[in-house]
């Protein structure tokens, strides 16, 4: 049974509006079932580079913080950008 959702009389609605059925259907996808995708392993290699990433990381948020910079972009440093941002 699904009950309606109505947020209308909610002290919420001061901060934002809300598109309770646009809510409501992106909640309803992170429970439905995903396709399975392939089996990926942590090897050697990645643990290295990711210890030699972090040490970088490291050092220029260290070099930053002494020179009064702001911190770290996390964006710039995810794994996908591979701290090319």
């Amino acid at each position: 049974m699904v009950v309606p959702l109505d947020l209308t009389g909610e002290s919420i609605n001061e901060l934002a509006e809300f598109d309770v059925p646009e809510l409501v259907r992106e909640v309803q996808t992170q429970f439905a079932p995903t396709p399975e995708k392939e089996t990926s392993v942590f090897t050697q290699t990645m643990a290295q580079e990711l210890v030699e990433r972090s040490v970088s990381l490291c050092r220029k948020e260290l070099q930053d913080l002494r020179a009064g910079l702001p911190g770290l972009n996390s964006a710039e440093w995810s794994w996908n950008n591979c701290g090319k941002a």
